[in-house]
């Protein structure tokens, strides 16, 4: 039953970010916006959980949860707008960053932005 339930979670995140996602700059395709605050977990794993786990916890990459590296929320912005995701930092920059930034404190960490 677990197992069903977590294909389904899978499948639902997959579903989330192809529908969640545009592309900010159509012509060179390099940007993403994270459409709407639903579609920010979806992108979270598919494009963070790969280095720091489905749950900001669990993966190889430093963790996010509790994250004494983030530092404030604007530090955290940056710091995603320029190095992440590591090898395509391109992918989620400007407002894709803020919108991470305000995923991995929201939802990982319950701090207020």
């Amino acid at each position: 039953m677990q197992t069903r339930l977590l294909g389904a979670v899978i499948l639902l995140a997959g579903l989330l970010l192809l529908a969640g996602c545009q592309d900010k700059q159509e012509n060179t395709g390099t940007t993403t916006v994270v459409s709407t605050p639903d579609s920010a977990p979806a992108f979270f794993v598919a494009n963070c959980g790969k280095c720091h786990g489905d749950k900001g916890s669990n993966g190889y990459a430093p963790s996010l949860v509790g994250c004494g590296d983030c530092g404030s929320f604007d530090v955290l912005v940056a710091k995603i707008d320029r190095d992440m995701p590591k090898g395509n930092p391109e992918l989620c920059a400007g407002e894709c960053a803020r919108q991470m930034a305000t995923f991995i404190f929201v939802n990982l960490n319950g701090k207020k932005q």
